[in-house]
């Protein structure tokens, strides 16, 4: 920041490319990165068509539309100066970039030889890419989980085989999984499936469950408007286990047998939740 903005090549010497629409420059090409932000724009308009202006209303509307954009650390500079600056240039109203979200690198398992991290190459050969996940059969909810889990937002993180399986049985299954399917195998077997209406004043037991049920959501809704991504899914699966908590201390399966005005009021507050 002290030293100020410097000056940036924005040409190469390439035979495939963007022409320079300049008689001194018909030899070169736009440099990727210059040309590729600009992409964004004009895919929404071919997208929406030619002859429709529509597009303006997300990209030259900065008084009404927010934009966040995702990406790795190594492409911050582009996204963050260049493209910036080439939107200032001209001098239009141009929707600004709000909010950038960076990730680190995400590796891949670790190197036998020489005990550090592997990073992803596709012409090595090296990692898991999207055609090798759906190949495998694993749920995307499972992939979107452990990524999710794993992302990499404050330093490097790894993919690890080991890790994957482990989260996905030990959080995503005995968690969330475990209180949904409960939950659901109940309704459907004690209720016919269908919801029950809460009878009488909510208990104290009920309020108290909402209510920490609620703060955790003030605290998930906070974290994603900070894009905190990773620490909001944590946060969710925190919700998911004070609803375990909440149907292992009720116990509606004794409830069905006892009391049954209680037992429907349990049931109604878990799905709710759920």
């Amino acid at each position: 920041m002290k030293e100020g903005l410097h000056g940036r090549c924005i040409t190469r010497d390439l035979k495939w490319g963007t022409k320079i629409p300049h008689d001194d420059y018909k030899d070169k090409v736009f440099y990727v990165w210059f040309d590729a932000p600009i992409g964004y724009v004009s895919i929404t308009g071919n997208y929406l068509g030619a002859e429709n202006d529509d597009w303006k209303k997300w990209w030259m509307n900065p008084s009404e539309v927010e934009l966040y954009q995702f990406m790795g650390k190594d492409n911050t500079t582009f996204h963050t100066v260049i493209f910036p600056s080439t939107l200032i240039g001209t001098k239009q109203p141009w929707t600004m970039m709000k909010t950038i979200s960076t990730t680190e690198f995400l590796n891949y398992e670790i190197d036998e030889a020489t005990g550090k991290p592997k990073k992803f190459s596709k012409s090595r050969n090296t990692g898991i890419f999207g055609d090798d996940a759906k190949k495998t059969g694993i749920p995307s909810e499972v992939w979107r989980y452990y990524l999710l889990a794993n992302r990499p937002e404050q330093q490097d993180t790894v993919f690890l085989w080991k890790d994957f399986v482990a989260k996905n049985n030990n959080e995503l299954l005995k968690n969330l999984g475990n209180f949904s399917n409960r939950c659901l195998k109940f309704l459907a077997g004690s209720f016919a499936g269908v919801v029950p209406a809460y009878d009488g004043a909510k208990s104290d037991q009920d309020k108290s469950f909402f209510k920490s049920i609620y703060e955790k959501f003030l605290e998930f809704v906070d974290l994603m408007e900070q894009v905190k991504i990773k620490d909001s899914l944590r946060v969710t699966m925190a919700m998911s286990s004070l609803c375990n908590t909440y149907m292992q201390e009720c116990e509606p399966w004794k409830l069905a047998k006892s009391d049954q005005k209680r037992c429907s009021q349990v049931m109604n507050v878990a799905v709710q939740a759920m």
